[in-house]
């Protein structure tokens, strides 16, 4: 992906594979962003435009400045439910693990079934 369009585009497309409910989707939807706030606006109307439940339901924040200072102006980070994770540690063999090194979830978190 080489514009800033098609990377929000592709965002916003993979949030739908994602959502839970597809565009019936009623939960929490925020976006994060750093020294973008243009771009975040953007993901959120799009979302809107595929899940009208979130349209104008969308918290728009700045990230943090831990996150900020790793990832530079630029970033935006979207946030909803999703599909549960059934395959990761489980696939390795892993059932205990403080955190997973895939994906950083806790075991609680996984469905190791």
């Amino acid at each position: 992906i080489r514009t800033k369009k098609k990377a929000i585009a592709e965002l916003v497309k993979n949030m739908m594979a994602h959502v839970e409910n597809g565009a019936a989707y009623t939960g929490k939807c925020s976006i994060s962003h750093s020294a973008c706030r243009e771009d975040a606006e953007e993901v959120a109307r799009l979302i809107g435009e595929q899940i009208p439940a979130l349209k104008g339901n969308i918290v728009i924040n700045n990230i943090g400045t831990v996150i900020g200072s790793h990832t530079g102006p630029g970033t935006v980070a979207l946030f909803f439910m999703g599909d549960k994770r059934t395959r990761c540690c489980s696939s390795a063999g892993i059932a205990r693990c403080f955190a997973c090194p895939c994906c950083g979830l806790l075991p609680r978190e996984l469905d190791f079934s």
